[in-house]
């Protein structure tokens, strides 16, 4: 490197000229002081490198055939380290962050919360099971199978759900590049029974409206559209009044309440409206207290648990048997017509219906 005078645009100045990464450079400053700077700097630098390279003693040759191949497809030192730190290896990435990772992902992704909050359970669960520090990488078919075993309980629908959640995991990881193979495409997939939903009689609508009303009036809207027009529990937590029309007689679900995130209009039947009163603001109270209010019913009913769905489950079985129209209900409903098809047919009679549709407050 050579530090001469040198004009540029026609000020004075000085130059620092040589060779640096086999390439000719110039630096031109305008004071000797920033030239001798420079200078200095470039000495240290290749000094450095000097040190860094005679320390590799019988690896420079191959040093300089990776180089010289990152060289020849494009890239550069920087560009392969920079991917490396965003794709990090299998073995350095663990179960814990693993699940960060694809919270964070679905969170952006705009899932619904209820979805988030079932899948950070599940894998929260599997974190503790298998160890937080444990490489994901290593987790094998076989471990994934015993932890099935510890939370199924049996039940063939729990297990179901959990491998989902892993295969989100696990999908998630692959695609990431964390891992050579899924352990989860190994793992024998769940074949669960669908038994009839369970639908409640009029006599226990009857009684479960009457208690509501007098015990827990705060869930009594909740009640009333979960039982007459079909609404989902989760849907119904994220419903606000001002989407209710009793003069119209109807429910307008748009994309931010429906689970398909499809607007529908769900009717009210005559019946129903005459249960609610309008109000401001969310049609049901919070979760936690909601949470309590059907604890209190269920007592009253001597209930260990109430069965997931219930009151939409009656909800279709009742409409579909007045209606007739599968396609009508589904549209209200959002189902399809093949679920309706399969699940609902013929679990009620069409006088029970009826009587169904006729129950209003007798105070």
């Amino acid at each position: 490197m050579k530090l001469k005078q040198a004009s540029k645009n026609g000020k004075q100045g000085w130059l620092v000229d040589g060779q640096w990464a086999g390439h000719r450079r110039r630096w031109w400053f305008p004071s000797k002081t920033g030239a001798v700077a420079k200078l200095a700097d470039l000495d240290k630098r290749r000094k450095a490198a000097g040190e860094w390279w005679s320390s590799l003693d019988g690896d420079r040759d191959g040093t300089l055939v990776i180089l010289r191949e990152i060289e020849s497809r494009g890239l550069t030192l920087a560009a392969v380290w920079k991917d490396y730190q965003a794709n990090p290896k299998t073995s350095s990435v663990t179960v814990s962050f693993a699940v960060d990772s694809v919270m964070a992902a679905k969170s952006k992704s705009n899932r619904r919360q209820s979805y988030m909050d079932s899948l950070r359970i599940a894998l929260n669960r599997f974190a503790l099971w298998i160890g937080k520090e444990r490489q994901i990488a290593t987790v094998t078919v076989d471990e994934l199978g015993k932890f099935l075993d510890s939370i199924d309980r049996g039940s063939q629908q729990s297990r179901a759900t959990y491998l989902n959640r892993l295969g989100t995991l696990f999908n998630f990881a692959a695609r990431r590049r964390w891992l050579a193979d899924n352990p989860v495409d190994q793992v024998e997939p769940v074949t669960v029974d669908r038994k009839p939903p369970a639908v409640l009689s009029c006599r226990a609508v009857a009684l479960l409206l009457r208690l509501a009303s007098l015990k827990t009036p705060d869930a009594l809207p909740y009640i009333v559209m979960g039982l007459f027009c079909g609404i989902r529990p989760t849907e119904l937590q994220r419903l606000d009044w001002s989407k209710v029309d009793l003069k119209e007689k109807r429910v307008i679900l748009d994309e931010t309440v429906a689970k398909t995130r499809h607007r529908r209009i769900t009717p009210i039947p005559d019946n129903a409206v005459a249960w609610l009163t309008a109000g401001q603001g969310p049609v049901v109270p919070c979760r936690v207290t909601l949470r309590r209010r059907l604890r209190t019913l269920r007592r009253y009913f001597r209930l260990k648990r109430i069965p997931a769905d219930i009151l939409r489950h009656t909800a279709a079985s009742y409409l579909l048997a007045r209606e007739q129209d599968a396609g009508r209900v589904a549209t209200w409903l959002g189902n399809s017509v093949g679920i309706l098809q399969r699940h609902y047919v013929a679990l009620v009679t069409k006088e029970q219906a009826g009587e169904f549709f006729n129950l209003k407050p007798t105070y």
